[in-house]
């Protein structure tokens, strides 16, 4: 899509509110938000996570672009290796876990049969009263 097609549709910032794409250069826009504030975005990035379209008309182009965007620039490369890290990080975490409750497991038991020996757990065991 044009970005010069864009000028004079309403967007949505997520921190700066309500705006109108009042120019566009190359893949530069300017948006003047309702507070007087004017920034200019990198078209089809900012509508990756900062800027949504208020006409719904435009959504499904510009999510296109943002589509070819994220491809071309490794940016969905990117996120999904590092989604793989976060996965593959939460896996170690939840096997040292397990490996941890073994141990703690098997320290309970050790314990448990030292006593049975040592005849602090053992019925059968000799007493000195005997």
């Amino acid at each position: 899509m044009k970005v010069e097609n864009l000028i004079n549709e309403q967007v949505k910032h997520f921190a700066f509110g309500e705006g109108t794409v009042s120019g566009a250069e190359g893949n530069i826009l300017t948006v003047r938000f309702e507070n007087g504030k004017e920034s200019k975005f990198s078209y089809p990035s900012c509508f990756y996570k900062f800027v949504e379209i208020v006409d719904d008309g435009l959504k499904g182009k510009i999510e296109k672009d943002v589509e070819k965007w994220l491809v071309d620039s490794g940016t969905l490369k990117q996120e999904q290796l590092n989604k793989k890290t976060m996965e593959t990080q939460e896996e170690i975490k939840k096997r040292e876990i397990e490996r941890q409750k073994v141990r703690i497991e098997k320290a309970k038991a050790e314990a448990q049969r030292s006593r049975f020996f040592a005849g602090l757990d053992n019925p059968n065991a000799a007493t000195e009263d005997e």
